[in-house]
């Protein structure tokens, strides 16, 4: 847990804390925290928790099956949404907000940036593997949503089939292995 920096000036007020949460001035985290030192204060920043517990896991996945838990609307949302492609009036809306933010369309971006239209297809060199969602944690910010709940994972067939397709790939200089965990995909 970070807590905001502030002064301790009072020499009760230091002693009274834990050494583990006492923090001098050479050991800001900060130069903004460094600046405000001054002989007799001390700033406090990470504040480190109670002693770790164990495994969050079933603490996580009781949270994420909660009624009325943001997983859980995000989840019925997005089931909501299914695959509709965004209407004509949704895609101006967007781009206005974009707009109001600064954000470049893409075509002007790629100009900003000296790339030239139209693109052009280079040689593919990084192979990215996501072997399955099977995972021994269930980590709420986890973009696939992995848990030890999940049981989508590579088959040995599909495994073969990559196989086959990097050794006739001598371009492939990279393979970016992720998923779940991948060391719990039983095929790979």
């Amino acid at each position: 847990t970070v807590a905001h920096a502030r002064p301790v000036t009072s020499r009760a007020a230091k002693t009274a804390l834990p050494p583990a949460t006492r923090r001098g001035c050479l050991r800001a985290a900060t130069p903004a925290a460094l600046a405000g030192c001054s002989r007799g204060t001390r700033w406090l920043g990470t504040q480190p928790e109670a002693e770790p517990r164990g495994s969050l896991v079933p603490e996580t996945l009781a949270e994420m099956d909660s009624a009325g838990s943001e997983f859980q609307q995000n989840a019925a949302e997005l089931r909501a949404m299914g695959k509709q492609r965004l209407s004509l009036q949704e895609r101006k809306r967007r781009r206005r907000a974009l707009d109001a933010l600064g954000v470049p369309d893409f075509a002007a971006f790629l100009g900003q940036q000296g790339v030239s239209l139209p693109l052009r297809k280079e040689a593919v060199t990084m192979l990215q593997l996501n072997v399955g969602l099977l995972c021994n944690q269930a980590c709420t910010h986890c973009h696939v949503e992995s848990s030890p709940r999940r049981t989508e994972a590579m088959d040995e067939r599909l495994v073969e089939h990559i196989l086959r397709v990097l050794a006739a790939s001598p371009e492939v200089e990279t393979v970016d292995i992720t998923g779940g965990a991948p060391e719990m995909t039983p095929a790979f």
